[in-house]
Formats: structure tokens, C-alpha cells, sequence
């Protein structure tokens, strides 16, 4: 009877034993798998919400109705439970279901299951609005095809030339080369079939391609209202030139002179450009045609134009 006892005794321990190894083993698995189901879950949000940059504001902390946050609450149960079962504490279902208590309680997860359209559930996210009726609209898409159609000549730079228009100034990226009419700027009126200016694109090869037209109207000191022309879609804007101030000559270079040095050598001093619009008729700029820059616009520099007094 009493080595039966003895035998009993040790086949007890010796499941004991088993089973402390079990724990041991499954709760290292939970562990490493709960660690692994919560590097894909934050994974999987951050693509979420990458392609919806409004998904933060419709969300708490735990959305189950976002598959990354699912993931992300299955993996933090399953490493409570692999760490418990490690420590071969045996209450694991009590402590999963308090945990999941907790956080509910805590107010923090949210079932944000799709709402149905006429829901007031639904959050809208707008962009900038511009008051523009449809009658506007096509009066800007007449305005735009009337200059079109009066510059479309200006292809080819050399009638550009015969017609007053000189290249001033430096070509830049984004904005190419100003040529710029003299009597067209000095009258100061805006007329759709004469752009002050015409954009061109410098090329490698010092051959010309028109871009874009522009207009150069007068601005008074702090003077910040736009002409109306195109509004509200145009963006009229103007520069501020440091002192001394910028003088430019007829033939198209410039200077950091003051005024009374630009006057004397018959240049045009600009302290404040007046106001200006880009218009790229000719060059479809990524950022909208009225835009200040085109960045589908090359900048070769001229080496041909030096500034005065260097």
C-alpha cells in the first residue's frame, strides 16, 4: 500500500512537471506570437492611415472596426495571457475578460462600424472653398481663350520681338524668361489681347518656347487689394525688393542700385514690383495655371545678359 502511495506521488509530480512545461512553452508562444500580431497591427494602421488622413479624427484608441487596431487589442490579450501562463497562473480567462472590462470601462474603445448614409455618425472633411458661380466660371474660360487666341503667334519669339516685347531679366526655374512691352507696361491698363509679358522657356539648345503670358498692373504703397481680373481664382502678387532696390534697363538687365543711380542711367527702379499674374496658357503647370510658378517650367540662364556694373 505504500509503495502504491509513492508510486501515485510521483506520477502526480511528474504531471505537474508536464504541465508547468506546457505553461511554460504555450505561454512563451502566446508571448512571441502576441508581440507579432501587434508589429503587424500598427503596421496595418499606419497604411490606413496613410491613404485617409481624416481616419484619426473618426477614431479612440481602439477601433475594432479598423483591422489594426484589432490586431493591435488580439495581441496585447494574447501577451497578458502568455505571460500569466508563464508564471503558471491559471486565471487567464478571468484576467482576459477584466482586462477587456477595463478598457471598455476606460471609454477608450470605439465600435465605429460603418454608418449608413443618413446616419449623423457621418464626419465630413472639407477643403478651402472658393465662391465661384458656374457663369463666372465660363466668363474666366472666355477670358482665357480671347488672350489665347491673340498670343498664339507669340509661338514663334520673333514676332514677339517685332511687337515690342524684350527679354528682362534673368530666366528662372519655375517661371522661364520675361519678355516684357515697355509701352504696354508704361499705359498700365489690362487688355486680354495684350499681356504686358510673355513667358518663355529658356531652352539648352537657345531656342525659345512659349509658356505662358502675364500682366504687369500699377500698385500704390500698401496698396494690397488684387486687381479683379480672373478673381477669385488668379493669384496676383507683387514683389518687395531689399535697398537699395532693383533697377532694370531696357535691354533686359538689372541691378542693385538706388533710384537716384537708376534714374541717372535711364534705368526703371523698382523698390515694390507692381502688381503681377502668371497665366500658363501654353505650359500645363502642376500647380493650376494662375499659379506664381510652373514647375514643369525649365530655368536655363542666359549667359548672354550680364547685370550693369559688374
Amino acid at each position: 500500500m505504500t509503495n502504491s502511495h509513492g508510486v501515485m506521488m510521483q506520477l502526480v509530480m511528474k504531471l505537474n512537471q508536464v504541465k508547468q512545461s506546457l505553461y511554460r512553452d504555450f505561454g512563451f508562444t502566446a508571448i512571441v506570437t502576441g508581440i507579432f500580431t501587434e508589429i503587424v497591427g500598427l503596421s496595418l494602421d499606419a497604411v490606413l492611415h496613410i491613404h485617409d488622413e481624416t481616419l484619426a479624427t473618426r477614431e479612440g484608441l481602439f477601433t475594432l472596426s479598423n483591422p489594426g487596431h484589432l490586431l493591435l487589442l488580439a495581441g496585447l490579450l494574447l501577451i497578458v495571457a502568455g505571460t500569466c501562463l508563464r508564471i503558471h497562473w491559471t486565471g487567464v480567462p478571468i484576467l482576459i475578460v477584466l482586462s477587456g472590462a477595463a478598457v471598455l470601462g476606460a471609454g477608450r474603445i470605439t465600435f465605429a462600424l460603418p454608418a449608413p448614409e443618413h446616419s449623423n455618425a457621418i464626419t465630413h472633411a472639407h477643403g478651402n472653398e472658393i465662391n465661384v458661380s458656374w457663369e463666372h466660371l465660363r466668363e474666366i474660360d472666355r477670358m482665357l481663350s480671347t488672350t489665347q487666341a491673340a498670343t498664339a503667334k507669340y509661338r514663334d519669339v520673333n514676332v514677339a520681338l517685332a511687337d515690342g516685347y524684350k527679354h528682362e531679366g534673368p530666366s528662372r526655374m519655375g517661371e522661364g524668361a520675361h519678355f516684357v512691352n515697355r509701352q504696354i507696361l508704361d499705359a498700365g491698363v489690362f487688355d486680354l489681347t495684350h499681356p504686358t509679358f510673355l513667358l518663355y522657356e529658356h531652352k539648352r539648345d537657345w531656342s525659345y518656347a512659349l509658356v505662358g503670358v502675364g500682366w504687369f498692373l500699377p500698385k500704390e504703397p500698401r496698396d494690397d487689394a488684387p486687381p479683379p481680373y480672373f478673381a477669385p481664382l488668379a493669384a496676383w502678387h507683387y514683389h518687395e525688393y531689399p535697398p537699395p532696390g532693383l533697377c532694370i534697363w531696357e535691354d533686359g538687365t538689372t541691378n542693385r542700385y538706388d533710384q537716384t543711380a537708376c534714374n541717372s542711367q535711364g534705368g526703371r527702379f523698382w523698390r515694390e514690383s507692381p502688381w503681377m499674374l502668371h497665366v500658363w496658357l501654353y505650359r500645363p503647370s502642376p500647380e493650376g495655371i494662375f499659379s506664381m510658378v510652373n514647375s514643369a517650367v525649365d530655368g536655363f540662364q542666359r549667359t548672354d545678359v550680364f547685370a550693369k556694373g559688374e
